[in-house]
């Protein structure tokens, strides 16, 4: 009678955090269709850019050229290198639009990001590609999420359970709250959460079951290796996931299982990243970044940073989530019976120590600060714990070893803390409930240029739009901010000289330096109207 009431109250824990989840899911379902697929802006733009470039690529059989490659860019690129008092860096990331610059190795202009994210959502049609990857990642999320619970009800785990639940209610948190700002923040869940199942499981198998450890050990690799494809910045998870990879040896520091996930990341990730890196940068070992974003750590940023980082943003609210998983683990680790070596649980808690805290680590030395950067290391780490405290009770393959253990009255608190991401998730499931469910996507944008613009002769100039020309009518369009006084002023006098259709979008409070630079030596403004919502001008000069 005890065994069916207790088989009972099971179920129905593992029931209601079943339905947190799923109220979860239907909550980031429900935001991702409101996103609008529109190139606009940095991120955005580029990864959507790279992504029709992979759709044409595919279609005529041949690799993708991100190149930006247009009479006025090599014009306007001869004429700058030619001015012996304009050094390079001034005026490189002017050349072209948002999420470009001018690669010098390579000699000419192209995307600074790495090709994974555009290749995922080339895998769907242009136009419903946001919410095509947003719809695949909620669904393998839940897919995933209900097969830990089923296997926590069959092997009687449902102690641990919560912390799985709480870690896919963080990725449904990262995708619905960041990614319409940058569309890699989806494309990375999905990689970085098989690299931590994929580990475990390697663990797990590493001695009954070695081929399918070694299996799992690869298929870990090429999805970290991938997910670098996607994100650079995921190399500095790199040694938490390798204190994973360790913790897949049980007799040596490197066996087959070591090599199988280096092949996997090798073939999937350092191997394709340094092909793009060649091809668009010129070297394979040279950053398609700017310099601002691969400037080397400062401690300058740090004060601020921290209030930014850990209290103030958007990404800091991910840091509940990851304290709430952390008092989970120790008590699930604390539990009696079944638990592995202490080797094994203080492996789980450093792996996620560190690929919290090593990215963490730089980008409070970094300048430049968003508030998604460290989303991808908060969720690795809540997944780590959860995944990893679940993998903790459920029993070995050697019948001998699964000794349950005796509960007493004092393990109560410990089951109490190791019930804490239940709690939590279940408060989670309950607040973000959508109710109706909003199953229409909001339609990707139809956005037209008016004809003086989209002129072949015509010079256009602005900031965060420049992408947008560039993307819907094949315009090119310098972003003017990131270049210096110098470097604008000897753009002005090049494009005064031309005598060519000179147009200016104020889409940014950012251009009115560059405005004031332009009216300054004699051009004049003349307001034309208004694209996406913001004035554009015919820019002329005295005669």
């Amino acid at each position: 009678m005890k065994y069916w009431v207790a088989k009972l109250l099971e179920g129905a824990w593992l029931l209601a955090l079943a339905c947190a989840l799923l109220s979860s899911a239907a909550a980031a379902y429900s935001r991702t269709m409101q996103f609008e697929e529109r190139a606009f802006g940095c991120d955005p733009f580029g990864y959507l850019c790279m992504a029709k470039e992979v759709r044409r690529a595919a279609a005529e059989g041949r690799l993708p050229d991100y190149a930006i490659d247009t009479p006025h860019t090599r014009e306007l690129i001869e004429h700058l290198k030619a001015q012996p008092n304009l050094p390079g860096p001034s005026w490189y990331t002017l050349t072209g639009p948002h999420a470009h610059h001018y690669q010098h190795r390579a000699g000419r202009v192209g995307p600074q990001y790495p090709p994974g994210t555009g290749a995922m959502l080339a895998l769907f049609p242009q136009g419903e590609a946001l919410h095509g990857l947003s719809r695949t990642v909620t669904i393998v999320l839940s897919i995933t999420g209900l097969v830990a619970l089923g296997l926590a009800f069959v092997k009687r785990t449902w102690a641990a359970a919560g912390g799985v639940v709480l870690a896919l209610q963080t990725g449904f948190e990262v995708i619905s709250r960041h990614g319409d700002a940058s569309y890699s923040i989806i494309a990375v869940v999905l990689p970085l959460l098989v690299v931590v199942v994929g580990l475990v499981a390697a663990r797990r198998w590493a001695a009954d079951r070695p081929r399918l450890s070694r299996a799992a050990a690869f298929l870990a690799g090429a999805s970290f290796g991938f997910a670098v494809l996607v994100r650079i910045p995921v190399l500095f998870l790199l040694p938490g996931v390798a204190i994973l990879v360790v913790g897949a040896v049980r007799y040596a520091f490197v066996d087959s299982r070591t090599i199988a996930f280096g092949l996997g990341a090798a073939l999937f990730g350092t191997l394709p990243l340094m092909h793009h890196q060649h091809r668009v940068a010129g070297g394979w070992n040279v950053s398609t970044y700017g310099t601002d974003d691969a400037a080397p750590p400062s401690m300058k940023p740090v004060d601020e940073n921290i209030r930014y980082y850990l209290y103030e943003s958007r990404g800091s609210e991910q840091n509940v989530n990851l304290r709430v998983a952390l008092l989970g683990f120790l008590g699930v680790a604390l539990l009696p019976g079944r638990n592995r070596s202490w080797l094994d649980r203080l492996r789980l808690l450093a792996a996620a120590t560190a690929v919290w805290g090593l990215p963490m680590a730089y980008f409070l030395t970094h300048a430049i600060k968003i508030d998604y950067y460290p989303a991808p290391g908060i969720f690795t780490a809540v997944a780590i714990l959860g995944v990893g405290g679940l993998s903790l009770r459920l029993p070995k393959a050697s019948a001998e070893t699964n000794d349950a253990g005796t509960f007493r009255l004092f393990h109560v608190p410990i089951l109490a803390l190791a019930l804490v991401p239940g709690a939590f998730a279940l408060e989670s499931g309950w607040k973000v409930w959508p109710g109706t469910l909003s199953v229409k996507a909001n339609p990707t944008p139809t956005v037209e240029y008016p004809p003086e613009l989209t002129d072949p002769q015509a010079w256009v100039f602005g900031d965060i739009q420049t992408g947008s020309v560039w993307y819907y009518s094949g315009q090119t369009a310098f972003k003017l901010p990131f270049a210096d006084k110098q470097a604008r002023a000897v753009i002005w006098q090049f494009v005064a000289s031309r005598g060519e259709p000179v147009f200016l979008i104020r889409d940014h409070d950012g251009m009115q330096p560059a405005i004031s630079d332009l009216e300054q030596s004699g051009g004049q403004l003349e307001h034309r109207g208004l694209v996406m919502g913001m004035p554009y001008y015919r820019v002329t000069w005295p005669r």
